[in-house]
């Protein structure tokens, strides 16, 4: 069953306790995978922030197209 986006978990995709109480989610292979890369690429995110913020000599990818460019390396 290939899982839609934007589509609403419904109630039976919970595992639940003898009180009713949900304790996990069932979720397709698909839907599971796009849930991982995701969180890798937000992780990849803030790993970029935090190297752009604690290393001053950090160049972007224009800056340093720029330099290659003036030094006529491309």
């Amino acid at each position: 069953m290939r899982m839609n986006s934007a589509r609403k978990l419904k109630p039976d995709h919970f595992l639940v306790d003898e009180n009713g109480k949900p304790e996990a989610v069932v979720l397709s292979i698909v839907d599971y995978e796009r849930m991982v890369r995701h969180m890798e690429n937000l992780e990849d995110a803030i790993a970029l922030k935090q190297a752009m913020r604690t290393s001053p000599g950090l160049l972007s990818h224009d800056q340093l197209v720029s330099q290659l460019k003036n030094r006529k390396l491309i």
